[in-house]
């Protein structure tokens, strides 16, 4: 029996009357609108020299902003690389070092990772900026859910940005606290030179000034990529609830709608509820393909800082007990909180595009299809809600390096004591191995 609207208009107004209550108003976000997660990500990113821009002015400014990061990276890396080897058959100084090589090391492989991508990262950025960002107008439901996202976009960038800055100026004026072993005159740079350099004026000052920019400038790319990737899974898992929402409501609204006409025939439900469902269908197409774009994209980046931050944990930690100045104790504990906090951006980003995508499937089930007339199309409509469920059951996700799914199961993993000692004493087992 098809449930038809003349004959059942009472039952049909009974389940609009709390729909027709909180009825979805078009409010004013334009498309000025401003997300300040998405803003700083651009300010950052800018500073390091990848964005997307279109003036020729604006791409010449980028170029020669990107060679100048990159001089900053290798010059720091040079430093540091000089120092490693000078460390060798020394357990504590290597992995003082360790600390912050590694996350060097992890910067050059995100910058070679984003150049290597650059064409594909633009699009992602020229998408979300005409798709994502500059959409006018949102559903107050939709606007909701963006601002909820974009006030955890901040809560993440703001704590880890402090958290590498901490760390950074820790290092800059490491320098001014350390107590000197041998001569109290002794000029100390915040990164040793293993040459013959005159520490008198004004050599020390130009040196002294050219290792803090480069070291703020390390700082900037330690959470500027960090940003960008978390920014983006945030709002790719803002717009997969925001077509949740709109699966989950489909018949009650397009009823609705129906509703509000003076004569509402059956075929205007079905017509508009397929219309509006074959645009859900696009728009999770697109969502689709666009977070497997991020997957390629970002496999290296994760699978990098996988490996990268599970060590540098072990070694912050343990430079954090085994160290007796205050400063060097400052600076340990940042990278063994700022390398747990880092992980848990990264995993905690993607963990949320998993539970948002198998979401849809939950929506599609949970949307009044038994409201829809039995005719033609709205078995269309039936079996189109039951293919997007078959869909959404396999979620979409990004990996590090295709080898394992990125979610908070692989950060509880990583986190995990028994775990983390079992990597520390391999270490340690190699570098006394290596020692005798």
């Amino acid at each position: 029996m098809g449930f038809h609207l003349y004959r059942n208009g009472s039952a049909i107004r009974m389940h609009l009357r709390s729909w027709r209550r909180k009825k979805i108003t078009r409010f004013g976000m334009t498309r000025n609108k401003e997300y300040r997660s998405v803003n700083i990500t651009r300010l950052f990113m800018k500073v390091v020299g990848l964005w997307y821009v279109e003036t020729p002015k604006e791409k010449l400014l980028l170029r020669v902003v990107f060679g100048y990061t990159v001089w900053a990276i290798v010059f720091a890396i040079l430093v540091e690389g000089v120092d490693l080897y000078h460390c060798i058959g020394d357990f504590y100084a290597v992995t003082s070092n360790l600390c912050a090589t590694l996350l060097l090391i992890m910067i050059l492989v995100k910058l070679g990772s984003f150049m290597f991508y650059r064409d594909m990262i633009m699009d992602l950025i020229h998408f979300a900026e005409k798709n994502f960002w500059g959409v006018t107008p949102y559903d107050e439901a939709s606007a909701q859910i963006l601002e909820g996202y974009d006030k955890l976009g901040m809560t993440m960038i703001y704590t880890f940005t402090f958290m590498v800055y901490i760390a950074t100026f820790n290092y800059i004026f490491a320098p001014f606290f350390e107590p000197q072993e041998k001569n109290e005159t002794e000029k100390v740079l915040p990164f040793k030179l293993w040459i013959d350099f005159p520490y008198h004026s004004p050599y020390y000052e130009i040196t002294y000034t050219i290792q803090s920019l480069s070291t703020m400038h390390s700082g900037i790319c330690t959470f500027c990529f960090d940003n960008f990737v978390s920014t983006f899974n945030i709002h790719a898992a803002a717009q997969l609830k925001i077509l949740a929402h709109k699966v989950e409501v489909i018949a009650e609204h397009c009823i609705g709608d129906t509703m509000d006409q003076k004569c509402p025939l059956e075929t205007d439900v079905t017509v508009l509820t397929f219309k509006k469902l074959r645009d859900c269908v696009k728009q999770h197409l697109t969502l689709i393909c666009y977070v497997r774009n991020m997957q390629r994209v970002f496999a290296i980046i994760l699978l990098g800082q996988l490996l990268l931050s599970s060590v540098v944990i072990c070694f912050g930690g343990f430079q954090f007990l085994a160290t007796d100045v205050i400063i060097r104790k400052c600076i340990f504990a940042f990278h063994f909180v700022g390398g747990l906090i880092q992980l848990l951006i990264y995993t905690w980003t993607c963990n949320d595009i998993i539970v948002q995508s198998t979401a849809i499937s939950d929506a599609a089930y949970n949307s009044k299809w038994y409201l829809l007339p039995d005719n033609d199309l709205g078995r269309a409509v039936k079996r189109g809600l039951i293919t997007i469920m078959i869909r959404a059951r396999r979620p979409c996700i990004l990996t590090a390096g295709n080898f394992a799914v990125m979610s908070l199961d692989t950060f509880m993993g990583v986190s995990a004591t028994q775990q983390m000692i079992r990597l520390f004493k391999i270490f340690l087992k190699k570098f006394i191995y290596c020692k005798l």
